[in-house]
């Protein structure tokens, strides 16, 4: 639908979209409007200096895919390591920065997790 491929879409997402999200959650645990802007200016100089996404998209995809394999010396095959470093960490990353970026909406639906991030702010 979107005329990316499958790899390309990965890196929009896994190296774009998440991570805007968690430098725009930092911005506003920080209270300054630092993070995201730079990372949207690297952004934006990568993306001039990038002159095939598709072979770029597949480059990092690929190293990607290695990174995963590497966690079979621990005994963890590609499917579980994916899982946890790309769906199980980010979601479980995001729940506590969102808890700390936004205070009451935490303490409002997530009170256990609101205590612990207090917890991590007074360390």
């Amino acid at each position: 639908m979107t005329g990316l491929t499958y790899e390309e879409v990965n890196v929009v997402v896994y190296f774009v979209i998440i991570p805007a999200v968690f430098f725009a959650l930092i911005d506003r645990i920080i209270k300054r409007p630092v993070c995201l802007l730079v990372f949207s200016g690297v952004m934006l100089l990568a993306y001039l200096r990038i002159q095939n996404f598709t072979l770029f998209s597949e480059q990092l995809f690929n190293t990607s895919v290695r990174f995963l394999l590497g966690f079979s010396s621990f005994g963890i095959g590609y499917d579980m390591a994916s899982v946890i470093i790309c769906v199980v960490m980010p979601i479980i990353l995001f729940i506590v920065m969102a808890t700390m970026a936004f205070p009451c909406w935490s303490r409002r639906y997530l009170p256990t997790i609101s205590k612990l991030t207090n917890r991590f702010r007074k360390v």
